[in-house]
């Protein structure tokens, strides 16, 4: 999928989580291209992710269910640190990782949530406002992210 379409994608799947009464902060893609980048473009993304809070995961992959999107395999889960389900939609490739917490938090997903819920910001993707972190929390999120993709975990 082109950025354009995830942009999309991002759109659909927050607005949806909104009529479902749930609350959703979009982690890096369009946010981290915007910011980062002079030209958004230069930064490409292959998925959306999305963070929830923990208690509302089962709904969250509820709206995902309704929206034609696939829960992961139980053989992905077991590979995967616990931190997020891989969502897939078939007819149109799009993916969503669906976050319940940030990799490497070394905090219970309670913390997680509401530590970050406060830290947001909004940002115009795919012709609506979502919710994404602040450029401090969005920076810490990044480094994590780094730090563990590098220490291999």
């Amino acid at each position: 999928m082109t950025s354009p379409m995830l942009d999309a994608l991002c759109a659909e799947v927050v607005t949806a989580l909104r009529a479902g009464g749930l609350d959703a902060i979009v982690l890096k893609g369009p946010a981290v291209a915007r910011w980062l980048y002079a030209d958004p473009a230069e930064r490409s993304y292959h998925d959306i992710d999305v963070l929830v809070d923990p208690h509302e995961l089962q709904a969250a992959g509820d709206v995902l269910f309704g929206l034609g999107f696939l829960p992961p395999a139980p053989s992905y889960t077991e590979d995967v640190p616990g931190h997020a389900l891989a969502w897939n939609r078939e007819r149109d490739g799009g993916w969503i990782d669906l976050h319940y917490t940030l990799l490497g938090a070394g905090v219970s997903h309670d913390r997680v949530w509401d530590a970050h819920r406060p830290r947001r910001e909004s940002l115009v993707v795919g012709g609506i406002e979502v919710d994404v972190l602040d450029e401090p929390a969005r920076a810490l999120h990044l480094a994590m992210h780094l730090a563990q993709d590098h220490l291999g975990q």
